[in-house]
């Protein structure tokens, strides 16, 4: 991926559109910069880089996947929300066990991801708890109240990348945890519900502007992009907006 956002002289064109059947709850790409889509009807979706549809997945007893993780494109990892569920499709050809969080916390969860060091974290509400399990036995491992700790009220997405948990609060900005649990960083950048990260850059949109944070150094670039969009990806030259059902892709010249 190149994540340089373009000069304020070039012009936007637009080269292709993806029409989605159903409505995108969420999006999320891998090292090899595949594309994932997930729909509320449960409908999962991989596009390769040149935006063609490679696979299609039918979520079974999903009715809105929450939060797609590819880091692992052999075996992402599906939470819902709605559910109260997460599991794993295998090769794009099956699904593992799905798994009740009731197993994991008598508490509603907010958000679930997998980490990368064989775990899954949680975020359980009205408190926001945070708590981290091994992955093959559900053990947990820590907890963290990092509502009380660090006045966080709300959150709306959560990724684990390296060593690193991060955290959007569409109302507070970006959060930053260490594998244990404890936070590292807050950025105060208001808006972003849900984001990409790649070659250590948090990619996302606020208010029709393209928003890219340096992870390393917590410098950010933004740049007004067409409107009406609710997603970014960045894949090569080439921008993905994403709509309510609909992927327009533009570049700029």
């Amino acid at each position: 991926m190149s994540l340089t956002l373009p000069s304020l002289c070039q012009t936007w064109v637009k080269v292709d559109s993806i029409e989605i059947e159903g409505e995108i709850s969420t999006y999320t790409t891998d090292y090899m910069s595949n594309l994932y889509v997930a729909t509320t009807d449960g409908k999962l979706l991989r596009f390769n880089p040149d935006s063609r549809e490679s696979q299609i997945f039918s979520v079974p007893d999903i009715a809105n996947i929450t939060l797609i993780e590819a880091w692992n494109p052999l075996r992402p990892f599906i939470f819902s929300r709605d559910q109260q569920e997460f599991f794993y499709v295998e090769r794009f050809t099956s699904s593992s066990n799905i798994y009740s969080l009731s197993d994991l916390t008598r508490e509603y969860v907010e958000l679930a991801t997998r980490g990368t060091d064989n775990s899954i974290w949680i975020v359980e509400s009205p408190n926001l708890q945070l708590k981290k399990f091994n992955e093959s036995d559900g053990t947990l491992i820590l907890e963290i109240p990092i509502g009380r700790l660090y006045n966080i009220q709300s959150l709306d997405y959560l990724k684990a990348y390296k060593n690193l948990l991060i955290a959007s609060s569409s109302d507070n900005g970006i959060y930053l945890f260490e594998q244990f649990g404890n936070m590292l960083e807050h950025v105060p950048e208001k808006g972003i519900s849900s984001f990409i990260i790649s070659e250590d850059k948090l990619v996302s949109t606020v208010n029709d502007q393209m928003v890219v944070i340096d992870l390393n150094e917590l410098k950010k670039e933004a740049l007004t992009g067409p409107p009406d969009y609710t997603g970014l990806v960045i894949i090569g030259k080439r921008y993905f907006f994403l709509r309510n059902n609909t992927i327009d892709i533009y570049i700029l010249r």
